[in-house]
């Protein structure tokens, strides 16, 4: 029987390799869901920080239009919207507290920014509003007929889209990294995926490997035991047999002979079995002590003088010694 192929795992290993495999499994399963439950955790903060980076370009809209309602004597409380412009301004630069919902008075938690491009735009927009907001007074300070009047609305329009166009990159910068956490989530997860289902493949055609080794050891040892448990049974058959023969009688020798016969053949588990005697010339051989299975017809009187020529195939197998020879 040819041994199967060998695994590196061993013959002893294997319940530890199913332990490592069901381990790494788990451990996978663990590390992925909680990834996902961070990543999506995260992705609801990200959306509120999404949000409240949206809403500094509705307040810069809105401080715009109070301050032009301002500038014509009616009442407007710009200063309130520069406070929330500012104060979530500096929650999204720094981290902290900010004013979800100003009726309600709803806090949310903000993390600091999650890449260098982000801060730079809320570094520039921080730099925007101050500067928005000293025009916006120099501009309040001027009388609507004053000459220099109308070159400080312009700039303060102008300074205004660009405060709005600041804004708005830090909101499309904020919704980009927010995609970016998910897509990696996704990649990492298949990536964990696909080495587990490697590992698994590797480890399952090990145990595999290691199991055909060992039932080809379980196998060869049965073989071996059987062959050696058939030698010990045929010693003790010729031992016993030998044993009855030491002290016999020349008139008992016929009878004994064919009860040796017939242990032989019970043994063996074949029809026959029989002794042939050689004449001198040791090329012709007479039957004389038969023993045959019960219902199986005796041949001892025609196997009388037969040649070892007329029988090649019983002359081989006899030189080779697969037979029985007590002498």
């Amino acid at each position: 029987m040819k041994p199967p192929k060998r695994s590196w795992l061993g013959t002893g290993s294997i319940g530890r390799a199913l332990m490592a495999l069901t381990t790494v499994f788990i451990l996978s399963l663990f590390g992925i869901l909680l990834y996902t439950i961070t990543t999506i955790q995260n992705q609801k903060l990200d959306s509120v920080t999404v949000d409240l980076a949206g809403r500094q370009r509705m307040l810069s809209q809105r401080l715009m239009n109070e301050v032009l309602l301002a500038s014509q004597g009616i009442p407007a409380d710009y200063r309130f919207t520069q406070t929330m412009l500012t104060q979530t301004l500096d929650a999204l630069l720094t981290g902290g507290p900010a004013v979800m919902n100003p009726e309600s008075g709803e806090m949310v938690i903000l993390s600091p920014p999650p890449s260098q491009e982000i801060l730079q735009a809320l570094d520039q927009q921080q730099t925007l509003i101050a500067e928005f907001m000293q025009r916006a007074d120099t501009f309040l300070k001027t009388r609507s007929d004053h000459p220099g009047s109308s070159f400080e609305l312009d700039g303060l329009l102008a300074l205004n889209a660009r405060l709005i166009e600041v804004a708005n990159k830090a909101v499309k910068l904020y919704s980009r990294n927010s995609q970016e956490k998910i897509s990696n989530m996704i990649v990492w997860e298949s990536l964990t995926g696909t080495l587990v289902i490697i590992f698994g493949i590797l480890i399952t055609r090990q145990v595999k490997l290691a199991n055909q080794e060992l039932e080809h050891e379980i196998q060869e040892r049965s073989r071996i035991e059987t062959a050696l448990r058939y030698r010990i049974e045929i010693e003790n058959l010729m031992t016993n047999l030998s044993t009855q023969f030491i002290s016999l009688e020349a008139k008992d020798l016929d009878a004994e002979i064919n009860r040796a016969l017939e242990a032989i053949g019970t043994f063996g588990g074949v029809d026959r079995s029989y002794v042939f005697i050689f004449e001198d010339d040791g090329t012709t051989m007479n039957n004389t002590h038969e023993w045959c299975h019960s219902g199986i017809e005796p041949q001892l009187s025609r196997l009388q003088g037969l040649r070892m020529q007329d029988i090649p195939w019983f002359a081989e197998r006899l030189i080779s010694g697969p037979f029985f020879q007590i002498s």
